[in-house]
């Protein structure tokens, strides 16, 4: 999501979490706590209660025909699954 629709979002207006954009599976995380970017990679973190959290990185392609994108070979390469 955008910063534009990050400002304008009200957890109070709506009662609900806000909507991303765009999805991807990721094998090893069951669902976001926090996302984050930095430094041309993509950090993933899921915390709970109950158990151990966990947290992964995947690079974003700097350059080629998937520039700006997370491939499904650079999901394998962090999880070992696709």
């Amino acid at each position: 999501f955008s910063l534009k629709k990050l400002e304008k979002y009200s957890y109070n207006k709506k009662k609900q979490p806000i909507k991303y954009d765009n999805v991807i599976s990721l094998p090893t995380i069951e669902r976001a706590s926090c996302v984050t970017y930095y430094d041309n990679q993509l950090f993933v973190g899921f915390f709970n209660t109950d158990g151990q959290g966990q947290i992964a990185s995947y690079p974003i392609a700097r350059s080629g025909n998937f520039k700006g994108t997370i491939t499904s070979d650079q999901i394998k390469a962090v999880t070992g699954q696709v």
